[in-house]
């Protein structure tokens, strides 16, 4: 095993429920971040092979700092944003996700949800800046 690749995957934490939480650079979006690509994408391509054309890796634990292989599974976006989707329980802004309170939307990728205070909120306010003008 290579210099490089020993230092790449010891940059973690053992978390006790199994995560590896990565300690190197962390991008602006939370995620661990190797030679301009992710944590979990350099690791799994490390460990496991490479990722087919197309796919994403995921993180089946949901934490996207964890690079634990075994918590790294390669699929398709939009699989991927579904499982992103179903594992949120809370909007944004912290409205929760309930019946009253979610649209949901259906796209050729899959179906999206939206928060309906969120929208009233935005509506509103537009509606503010036109007659305001």
């Amino acid at each position: 095993m290579s210099r490089q690749r020993r230092d790449y995957l010891s940059m973690h934490t053992v978390e006790s429920n199994g995560c590896w939480t990565f300690t190197g650079t962390i991008n602006n979006r939370g995620y661990g971040s190797i030679l301009q690509t992710t944590a979990q994408r350099h690791i799994y391509a490390l460990t496991i092979g490479p990722i087919p054309a197309g796919l994403e890796i995921d993180h089946t634990c949901t934490h996207i700092q964890c690079v634990n292989p075994d918590h790294l599974e390669a699929v398709t976006p939009a699989e991927n944003m579904r499982r992103r989707s179903v594992n949120k329980t809370h909007c944004l802004r912290g409205h929760e996700f309930t019946e009253a309170n979610t649209r949901f939307t259906h796209r050729k990728n899959g179906t999206a949800r939206s928060c309906i205070e969120c929208n009233r909120a935005m509506q509103r306010r537009l509606y503010a800046e036109r007659t305001a003008a």
